[in-house]
């Protein structure tokens, strides 16, 4: 009759003839079984979770320990640190270098080259009215003379025309200054001229050096400029081939663009 049920309470106190029950008895139970049930719980996440990870990090190598570094290795490892960072700044070094070795810029190249040819032209403009100051005077001369009766003065001597010595005083062909020596074909002396200029690189300067040539060989600017100095006779020819010259002129400045 002393056997607890699972409430703890015997069969006599259920039919009323044993002792009441303690309150403090019967909260220590209470107490015990709910300890009991909670170890039972623990015990069984335990299991399942020992069963869901059995297995799982044996063959992780993250859960190895590592060797410990080397002394030869931690040397080895400094003394190609140190090789990069000089080679780094021997690269460096070299870069420098090369920049300041670098040649002018072309911009710079070309202004020079500009004011070379802006000088030749000069030159050749200075001679041009050298010439015709020598032969104004050379006409003055034979006028002065006929008006004396006098046998006139030979104006094409060679100290008086070097361009057209033993040949009179006037340009034939061959004493016109063409591109190339005694003139020829009209694309050849276009050829002639633009390799003469600044380098195909430099598309602005080479532009400018052809208008320039343009000008001066235009064929209104050609006659009115040596009009004067050309054998009657020639000036047919010689337009002919300074009109050709200006039209390749032309298609190479039109090629440029």
């Amino acid at each position: 009759m002393g056997i607890k049920n699972k409430d703890g309470e015997t069969p006599g106190q259920i039919l009323g003839w044993g002792p009441p029950r303690d309150s403090s008895e019967e909260e220590e139970e209470n107490e015990a079984f709910r300890e009991h049930e909670w170890r039972q719980k623990l015990q069984g996440e335990l299991e399942d979770e020992w069963q869901e990870v059995i297995g799982r990090f044996e063959d992780d190598a993250s859960y190895e320990a590592q060797e410990p570094e080397s002394f030869s290795a931690w040397s080895d490892r400094l003394a190609w640190e140190h090789a990069q960072k000089q080679q780094q700044q021997q690269q460096q070094q070299q870069r420098e270098a090369e920049v300041a070795c670098r040649p002018p810029r072309a911009e710079g190249s070309s202004h020079s080259w500009w004011q070379q040819e802006e000088q030749r032209l000069f030159q050749e403009r200075a001679r041009a009215k050298a010439e015709d100051l020598r032969e104004s005077r050379a006409r003055r001369e034979q006028d002065a003379h006929r008006a004396q009766g006098l046998k006139p003065a030979r104006a094409g001597s060679g100290a008086e025309h070097p361009r057209g010595g033993g040949r009179g005083s006037l340009w034939c062909f061959g004493d016109v200054p063409w591109p190339c020596p005694g003139g020829g074909d009209p694309e050849a002396m276009a050829a002639a001229l633009v390799a003469r200029g600044p380098p195909l690189e430099e598309q602005g300067a080479l532009r400018r050096y052809l208008r320039v040539q343009q000008v001066r060989w235009h064929p209104d600017r050609f006659l009115q400029r040596f009009r004067s100095q050309i054998e009657t006779w020639e000036l047919g020819r010689v337009m002919g081939a300074v009109t050709a010259l200006s039209q390749a002129l032309n298609r190479h400045a039109e090629a440029l663009k």
